[in-house]
């Protein structure tokens, strides 16, 4: 339940959080895509997956004191068909 974690993160003050595993996609396009959704209404910052390849590149860059963090996140996951595509949602892989 998506919403349910959700509240448990922000209660946690949890800024951002990677999709990059082998369960992002369990409950489909539409259950992914949910999930993105309802992080971005929660100002939660996520890496590692997303709509599309060109949305997805980049990870996240946090300024703490002064320095500039980046957080990327790839995954080797399986089935492949979870893999990001130029027009579709998924995981971004470890390899190309």
């Amino acid at each position: 339940q998506p919403r349910i974690a959700v509240n448990i993160l922000k209660k946690l003050n949890i800024k951002a959080v990677s999709l990059a595993n082998n369960h992002i996609l369990d409950y489909g396009i539409s259950g992914f895509l949910e999930t993105l959704e309802i992080l971005k209404k929660a100002n939660i910052k996520f890496f590692g997956a997303g709509k599309d390849i060109f949305s997805s590149k980049n990870g996240i860059i946090f300024d703490i004191k002064g320095k500039k963090i980046a957080i990327l996140g790839f995954s080797n996951v399986y089935p492949k068909n979870f893999f990001i595509d130029f027009l579709k949602p998924g995981v971004i892989p470890a390899y190309l």
